[in-house]
């Protein structure tokens, strides 16, 4: 048994790659968030990508809907005839992981709800979208500060299939920690993030090397995954702190969590769990080493792995 979860080769398939965006954490290391962006659609040239229109953003005034920046860049990905899928819901990524607007207080399900629907009204229809997220890794509980969101993922694909019952949606949770199970059959596709190394509080770095990509597959064997309908909707191509971040951290402290080789590793475990599509977290770093820091090698490499896709 030990043999065949090491040992054992699995098949590398070829995936469709796309990437994820947020805007907040461009402006968390600095950057102008709308050229990182653009960067991305024009110089990397991805078929697919994801961007976020979580709440707290949407809605941070009750009762007020602001869509100009999701306006702005479901418009720019549709003039390069890039398909999107929109995250939505009250979890982010990394360390901003909370979404919620400030003057929530208490259960506040139906205002979640409303914004759930007006933003789904919006959008549904809209030519470069092709998939909507509901929220991000909502089965694992990063902070305390968001208790519920794992309570109402059900209620939002409810709320969207009730505008658009065709809507395509993706409900995702997490390989390594996540139990799988919580998320599988919650939509029509499951996402998996994959996170394969971060430094702690403690300062030490931990990594899930050890997890083989036939433990992997043991996993989604056993929660009766149909990797038909699965999806790698956020693999770490970028280092991945839980305390101080990029800007505070020395480029070789960065590089020993992220660099080629790692990447090169993170790429294989991916392709051959699924022979679907992989979402690359990182373009924001990516931008940052190359203009920042003179370091192109990560900002080319996905360059050719998206050309040759």
């Amino acid at each position: 048994m030990i043999a065949f979860l090491y040992l054992f080769p699995a098949t590398q398939n070829k995936t469709k790659i796309g990437l994820n965006f947020d805007p907040i954490y461009a402006k968390s290391l600095d950057l102008n968030w709308k050229d990182v962006y653009l960067s991305a659609l024009v110089e990397l040239q991805p078929q697919h990508i994801s961007i976020p229109a979580l709440w707290s953003e949407v809605e941070s005034i009750k009762g007020i809907y602001n869509y100009t920046d999701i306006d702005w860049m479901l418009s720019e990905a549709n003039k390069r005839d890039i398909k999107t899928t929109l995250i939505i819901g009250q979890k982010g990524r990394r360390g901003v992981a909370c979404r919620i607007p400030k003057w929530v207080e208490g259960n506040q399900e139906a205002s979640l709800l409303r914004y759930v629907k007006n933003t789904v009204e919006r959008y549904t229809e809209h030519p470069s979208l092709e998939m909507i997220q509901v929220e991000i890794d909502p089965f694992v509980p990063f902070t305390e500060e968001c208790p519920q969101y794992h309570e109402r993922v059900k209620n939002i694909v409810l709320a969207i299939k009730e505008i658009n019952s065709q809507q395509l949606i993706i409900v995702n949770d997490n390989a390594e920690t996540g139990n799988i199970k919580s998320a599988v059959n919650q939509s029509d596709l499951l996402g998996l993030s994959i996170f394969r190394s971060r430094k702690g509080t403690d300062g030490q770095v931990f990594t899930y090397n050890w997890l083989s990509i036939n433990i992997y597959k043991l996993k989604l064997k056993w929660n009766k995954v149909q990797l038909e309908n699965t999806l790698i909707s956020a693999l770490q191509a970028e280092p991945w702190f839980t305390t101080i971040g990029m800007l505070h951290t020395p480029i070789q402290e960065q590089e020993k969590l992220m660099n080629i080789e790692i990447l090169d590793k993170h790429l294989i475990i991916a392709q051959q769990l699924v022979n679907s599509s992989v979402y690359l977290d990182g373009v924001e770093w990516w931008y940052f080493m190359r203009v920042n820091n003179g370091v192109d090698v990560y900002w080319n490499k996905i360059k050719e792995l998206v050309t040759n896709n």
